[in-house]
């Protein structure tokens, strides 16, 4: 990853197709922003039963609760208005924001698992990572609650993992949770994917982004359970002719996006001056942004009746890169994954306040 191998191996990725580290996001013509290139190009990628996915089956192996923020996002960014708040116990983790509870300790080998992790590119021995079939199946073994506790233990959705992440620390997850390696852990929410390769979203929480990844690969897996088993299956969004706000998290959004594109800095500032039904507009953290993707639509990743004329493009989040100043986050809403580029780029923006 960019955070392991340092910007002269990410500028080698950029430059030549022959150098590719595991896990690195590249801009290719052809690609996803937000994708995992190596889901595309190794072998396993190829076989037909990796891609023989319709939407009927996607609709199938999708999550019906969780798939949308039923919190104010925890975030430790300066400019936000939720910090995380943490209780640890022996086994779990308590999550006091959004009242999910974690697993805690991570075994050296995940039980039923058959998948090898990718360690510095380097395969690990069996069982050290599950796909992701292994990983929806290893949060509900019976062992894993008599372990953690009582609830229905079960793999986290895209946005509830997200929860986690915490871009102010250079490995971008709280020390509480501070396993390694960190780089790669599965969600339980599928890729909106027409190509009907088998993709699943997982989080870096080296690099601090989710993307997605063939889901024959081997992962790493940390369980989750809620008190509210059937909440998240729908947003609970309300709107007018200019905003719209979201009554489970709290933000007041932009509905229309501004057409221009702009830098970082241009983007900023164009927040700042915004005067819509009022002041107090900003640039939104990454995390406060990623609540808007709809993991159950893609070409946008977005509802389009709460937030019309999206482009299938990238907007800026106000999170930068804290190993350097020339680098922010944008997420894609074409498909609703991270990235990451220089700040004198131009994307699109949507404010929030």
């Amino acid at each position: 990853m960019v955070g392991q191998f340092g910007r002269s191996a990410w500028l080698c990725v950029v430059a030549l197709t022959g150098c590719a580290l595991p896990g690195i996001h590249r801009e290719e013509p052809t690609h996803d922003a937000g994708m995992d290139d190596e889901a595309l190009t190794k072998d396993p990628a190829m076989d037909p039963a990796n891609r023989n996915e319709d939407h009927k089956t996607f609709m199938s192996l999708l999550p019906r609760e969780h798939n949308f923020a039923e919190w104010p996002m925890p975030d430790a960014a300066a400019d936000s208005a939720v910090k995380p708040n943490y209780a640890v116990k022996e086994q779990v983790i308590i999550d006091k924001v959004t009242n999910l509870r974690w697993q805690r300790v991570l075994p050296d080998k995940f039980r039923g698992c058959k998948a090898r992790y990718p360690l510095m590119s380097v395969l690990q021995a069996e069982g050290t990572g599950c796909t992701w079939m292994e990983a929806r199946e290893y949060c509900s073994q019976p062992e894993i609650a008599e372990a953690l506790g009582p609830g229905e233990w079960r793999l986290p959705t895209k946005v509830e993992l997200e929860s986690l992440l915490d871009l102010t620390r250079i490995d971008a997850i709280d020390p509480v949770f501070d396993t390694h390696p960190i780089d790669f852990f599965w969600s339980a929410t599928p890729v909106h994917n027409p190509t009907g390769l088998n993709l699943a979203w997982a989080v870096d929480f080296s690099d601090g982004y989710p993307y997605a990844s063939g889901r024959f690969k081997g992962g790493r897996v940390r369980c989750v359970s809620s008190t509210g088993e059937t909440a998240g299956g729908a947003p609970d969004h309300f709107f007018d002719a200019d905003v719209t706000r979201d009554g489970r998290t709290g933000l007041v959004w932009q509905r229309f996006p501004d057409s221009e594109t702009r830098t970082f800095g241009d983007s900023l500032a164009y927040c700042q001056m915004l005067d819509l039904q009022g002041d107090g507009w900003r640039l939104p953290t990454l995390k406060e942004l990623l609540t808007t993707v709809d993991p159950t639509r893609r070409t946008p990743a977005i509802i389009a009746r709460s937030f019309p004329y999206t482009p299938l493009a990238r907007f800026w989040s106000s999170s930068k890169r804290v190993d350097g100043e020339e680098d922010a986050y944008q997420v894609d809403f074409e498909i609703g994954g991270v990235i990451y580029t220089s700040v004198t780029d131009k994307h699109y923006v949507r404010c929030v306040r």
